[in-house]
């Protein structure tokens, strides 16, 4: 019977001529701190981090990465279909699963090697991005806006997952095809952002809107179905 294997700990590691540093080993894998034999409170630190980004599941990781720094990008469209791509494969996954074999398999089903490694990039961008910013509070709910190539706002809704609902909007949303970038904007609680969405749709009048819009419009969409916005063509 195989021994079950120990949870990731700290470890003191000692090398000829070299300072004695803190190290975390997790199973055959070590990983230095940068914490020297002194600062224990800095290395159990950095151990809580490393545990924290290896339990998380991937498709966490993607959905922080998408809103915060995709979304900036040049073609924040082009990233979160990439982005949709790796969490319909990795998502349930955790951070700590991947390794080589699993990477090597994501490839060996993708029809494109050089998107699979454009893909790969990506996720190995948002782990990092992730890891860094373990015990960094996050907002969990966005106000999103799509917009037409010309400016026109398309859409604004709100999410608790980002990730999910632009995957949903790409399956069954008429419009999306015709956006070309996309916004985020994170609040604190999912209220707050309610009331920024309403305010917004009043204000701004997003094309194919219909609740808290100031009036109907006539739009080139069979139906159209949102968390909080529903529209059936007249």
């Amino acid at each position: 019977m195989p021994r079950p294997s120990k949870r990731p700990r700290l470890a003191l590691y000692r090398a000829k001529g070299r300072a004695t540093t803190w190290v975390i080993r997790d199973g055959q894998r070590m990983r230095s701190t940068g914490c020297a034999e002194g600062d224990r409170a800095g290395a159990e630190t950095k151990l809580a981090e490393y545990i924290t980004g290896n339990t998380t599941k991937v498709c966490d990781a993607l959905s922080v990465y998408m809103v915060e720094k995709i979304a900036h990008g040049a073609r924040p469209l082009v990233g979160i279909a990439m982005v949709e791509n790796l969490a319909d494969f990795f998502g349930e996954r955790t951070i700590g699963d991947i390794d080589g074999a699993l990477l090597r398999d994501y490839a060996n089903q993708r029809r494109s090697q050089g998107a699979a490694r454009r893909e790969l990039e990506v996720l190995a961008a948002a782990i990092n991005y992730f890891k860094d910013a373990v015990g960094v509070a996050r907002v969990t709910t966005e106000l999103y806006r799509y917009f037409a190539a010309d400016g026109r706002l398309l859409y604004v809704g709100v999410s608790l997952d980002a990730l999910r609902r632009a995957k949903q909007h790409y399956k069954t949303a008429d419009w999306i095809v015709g956006s070309t970038s996309v916004t985020f904007e994170r609040y604190a609680t999912r209220e707050a952002a309610l009331l920024a969405e309403a305010e917004a749709i009043r204000a701004e009048r997003p094309v194919y809107n219909i609740v808290h819009a100031v009036r109907r419009r006539r739009v080139p969409a069979a139906a159209i179905t949102d968390e909080h916005n529903t529209h059936v063509e007249q």
